[in-house]
């Protein structure tokens, strides 16, 4: 839920704009297998409930023409109650609670940002920005730069630099581990920020009207990634992707991204649109070993496509029919190769480190339809939708994992055809 308020001053040069939030989300898992009896044994719980309540408000005030100002802070209050705990299979399957953690924190931004013109061809945009994390304390102070050339009415060029730090999720400060005594502690509750560089160069055609072309070239240097301590694991936070580190991490790992992406975009008007995105990347991280290895997200390629159409009908042009699609089509995410001889031994899954994220997992591909018919009233407009994702059904892989009962590698699936029916009612 939220409130906005805009506050315009009678010189209509300056305005205020604030708005406060509150949001709440809860995340509950259970992961159960079958003994020999056939009788269900629980091996994994989790329940993530967090609460925040969110006040930002800014400031923009326009001198002349040429200058324009924009500052503002942003203030979010967190609460958390976290819990995890299941079996450890690297610890001889022993019951473990990961973490059992609840309170509250909060993230403090503030900005600044000048906007100059130095000609009607060239703009520059200029900006300071500081975070500060209350958990532990973490300040950043960042600086942003942008410029832009107009070469003519249609074309232009954009250069921009920038410093971001990121903040981790609250389970992966809070996870609990034991020291060499066997006394719990939380080892990664100081972690600093993940820093970045960012360095982009875009262009921007103005087709026409209703149509632009864009093309954006990218290279992100990223710091103080966290790491695992130990030099022999590869462990990095730029690879989370589910899940969370429940060992040491120290910030002394880097990584890099780069890429290509291109834009084609229609917007809505005679009743069609259309949006094509690609982007061709790659994406390279270092831990403590010294050496460069694909990200697990290094799946190379990403290409969109989304279209729809209005059929406007009825003796007062009130009745809509719409049919809007998505195709998508991507790299496989990489992924670290099981050993099975090994893990038939242990009777737990071992991968080969040494071959880490060298291949990738078979090429993603969905393609999603929508329908939807909508009928306007004097005072409200009642709609019925269907929106059908994955309408070839395909399966696509997720991943592998060890099969310990048929001593197998098995496979994992995404979702299959999903089709979502929808009828709502707008007054």
């Amino acid at each position: 839920m939220g409130i906005t308020n805009l506050y315009r001053f009678r010189n209509n040069k300056s305005y205020i704009k604030t708005v406060f939030s509150v949001s709440g989300e809860s995340n509950t898992l259970e992961n159960d297998s079958l003994n020999n009896n056939y009788s269900k044994i629980i091996t994994h719980n989790e329940k993530f409930t967090y609460t925040s309540a969110r006040l930002s408000t800014m400031f923009n005030h326009k001198f002349n023409s040429k200058n324009f100002i924009r500052t503002g802070l942003i203030y979010g209050i967190s609460g958390f109650d976290i819990n995890m705990e299941g079996v450890d299979w690297n610890n001889n399957m022993q019951w473990r609670n990961w973490i059992n953690s609840s309170g509250n924190t909060s993230i403090l931004q503030t900005y600044m940002q000048w906007q100059h013109r130095f000609t009607d061809k060239i703009e520059l945009n200029s900006g300071l920005h500081f975070l500060h994390f209350a958990l532990n304390n973490n300040n950043s102070i960042e600086p942003r730069l942008g410029l832009k050339f107009n070469i003519s009415a249609l074309h232009s060029i954009q250069l921009g630099f920038g410093i971001h730090s990121k903040v981790e999720s609250i389970s992966n400060y809070m996870i609990e581990t034991k020291d060499l005594a066997g006394n719990l502690y939380v080892p990664n509750k100081n972690l600093d920020f993940t820093k970045s560089t960012h360095y982009i160069v875009g262009y921007h055609y103005q087709i026409n009207e209703s149509m632009r072309f864009k093309a954006e070239i990218y290279y992100q240097y990223l710091y103080d990634v966290p790491v695992s301590s130990d030099s022999g694991s590869i462990l990095s936070a730029l690879n989370f992707n589910e899940g969370i580190a429940d060992i040491p991490l120290v910030n002394k790992g880097k990584g890099y991204n780069y890429g290509l992406e291109l834009t084609l975009e229609k917007f809505l008007s005679n009743h069609y649109y259309f949006l094509f995105t690609s982007s061709l990347f790659d994406s390279k991280f270092k831990t403590m070993d010294g050496k460069w290895r694909n990200t697990y997200f290094n799946n190379s390629f990403v290409f969109n496509l989304l279209a729809g159409k209005d059929f406007v009908f009825g003796s007062n042009k009130n009745k809509t029919f719409s049919i809007n699609a998505k195709l998508l089509w991507k790299g496989g995410n990489r992924f670290i190769p099981i050993n099975l001889q090994a893990s038939n031994i242990k009777g737990y899954a071992v991968y080969n480190i040494n071959n880490a994220y060298n291949e990738r997992i078979a090429d993603y591909y969905r393609f999603d339809l929508g329908l939807k018919y909508r009928k306007d009233h004097k005072n409200f407009a009642w709609i019925i939708s269907l929106d059908i994702q994955n309408v070839t059904s395909r399966q696509n892989l997720y991943g592998q994992y060890y099969d310990a009962y048929a001593k197998k590698i098995a496979y994992s699936y995404h979702l299959g055809m999903l089709p979502i029916l929808n009828f709502r009612i707008e007054f």
